[in-house]
């Protein structure tokens, strides 16, 4: 949401265990959660890949990557409940991913704020919420 006034949004998922990056959405739909749902699917597909467990804050856009990651996993396990697959937690708990996006705004999001916000201000555009 730190460029989101400008009409950018950035979504990303992050492996708790080796940081590795898994992806990252820059659009202007990041939040719906289709598009968020869509990013999951994608991942899952290049990688070839189930992880065993995910977790998310409870954003609207992540309910149906929790609703389609419990059914993957319904499919091989019919009677496996939500919680064995999915945890949910605030976002301040989600400590790997949070950290990524702190050292991301005090790093290279200042820059990008200014140049988006002169960008508007010199074209004379009314996006500026």
């Amino acid at each position: 949401m730190k460029l989101a006034p400008y009409g950018i949004e950035i979504y990303a998922a992050i492996d708790a265990y080796s940081r590795y990056i898994i992806w990252i959405y820059v659009g202007i739909s990041g939040l719906t959660a289709v598009s968020v749902l869509s990013q999951y699917l994608d991942a899952v597909k290049a990688a070839n890949i189930l992880p065993h467990l995910l977790r998310s804050d409870r954003g609207n856009e992540t309910l149906l990557i929790a609703d389609a990651h419990w059914q993957f996993h319904r499919t091989k396990s019919p009677d496996i409940q939500f919680r064995a697959v999915y945890a949910y937690g605030t976002s301040n708990e989600n400590q790997r991913i949070e950290s990524w996006w702190t050292q991301l705004t005090s790093g290279a999001l200042p820059y990008w704020r200014v140049s988006f916000l002169t960008y508007l201000r010199t074209n004379k555009t009314d996006f500026i919420k």
